[in-house]
């Protein structure tokens, strides 16, 4: 669900903006993926839905209401708090 048309994952750059980038994935099975290049520990995966991504947006993590506003839930079902949509990439 992470991964995007052609590919790409959605990274929350330094800037808080909005960064598409082109990975290379070496296994794609139905609930994951492996990513060979493209990706570096401590960037910030974006997790969330956004209804119209373009590169550059402003985006925001954590408890605030934005595009990245948090959307997973835990095991019970109760909303996650926190991380908003970001995931940081290990």
């Amino acid at each position: 669900a992470h991964l995007h048309d052609g590919d790409t994952v959605w990274l929350m750059d330094e800037n808080g903006q909005l960064d598409i980038r082109e990975v290379e994935v070496h296994y794609r099975g139905r609930d994951s993926v492996i990513v060979t290049s493209g990706l570096s520990n401590g960037e910030k995966l974006v997790v969330s839905s956004l209804p119209s991504p373009i590169a550059g947006i402003p985006i925001r993590s954590g408890n605030n209401e934005s595009p990245a506003e948090e959307k997973r839930t835990n095991q019970a079902g109760e909303k996650e708090r926190g991380t908003g949509g970001v995931k940081n990439v290990q």
